[in-house]
């Protein structure tokens, strides 16, 4: 008996008609070994269709979890690196734009610009050579000042912890009147 087209119907290879599964009926109820290829085949299927879910090896969520928080720093790093240097871009694109156009409406403004600039230069570095000099005053009057301070310094520390051991008195042993 030719078995070929029966165990292609039951094995679903090929789309079987209203007749020929009836033909496989007829089929299966006579011959015992289509009978055990269909049984086997359902049973395949059906673990096909559901297969069981694997555990993950001792220790994988942990280390996806590590890779995880890696990954997602690396990326955070590299989105702040690029908002820095796409600020950075546009800030440059806009101070180029605003200097040509500058240009184009007072040509001496360059001249201008560089003379503020060397003239805030002159200035800043007039500030910190008289910062300077005042740092160096008080170094040189620095012992003098160095003891009034400790003593100040002493008397107000030591009112403070009389005042903190006395509520600590205060709280811990006097009893509320009832």
């Amino acid at each position: 008996m030719a078995h070929q087209p029966f165990e292609d119907w039951i094995l679903g290879a090929v789309p079987a008609s209203h007749h020929q599964i009836k033909l496989l009926g007829d089929h299966l109820a006579s011959c015992d070994a289509c009978r055990r290829l269909s049984a086997a085949w359902t049973t395949v299927d059906s673990l096909l269709q559901s297969p069981p879910v694997a555990a993950p090896p001792s220790g994988f969520m942990t280390r996806w979890n590590d890779r995880l928080t890696v990954y997602q720093q690396r990326r955070e790093k590299q989105q702040n690196w690029l908002m820095l240097l796409s600020s950075v871009g546009g800030a440059g694109l806009l101070l180029s734009y605003a200097i040509i156009l500058s240009i184009l409406v007072d040509p001496s403004f360059p001249i201008q610009w560089i003379v503020s600039g060397v003239e805030g230069l002159t200035q800043t570095f007039a500030y910190l050579r008289l910062a300077w000099e005042v740092m160096t005053a008080l170094l040189i009057t620095w012992p003098g000042v160095v003891v009034i301070a400790w003593w100040s310094a002493f008397a107000t520390l030591s009112t403070l912890l009389l005042l903190w051991v006395a509520s600590l008195y205060q709280f811990a042993y006097v009893r509320p009147k009832r």
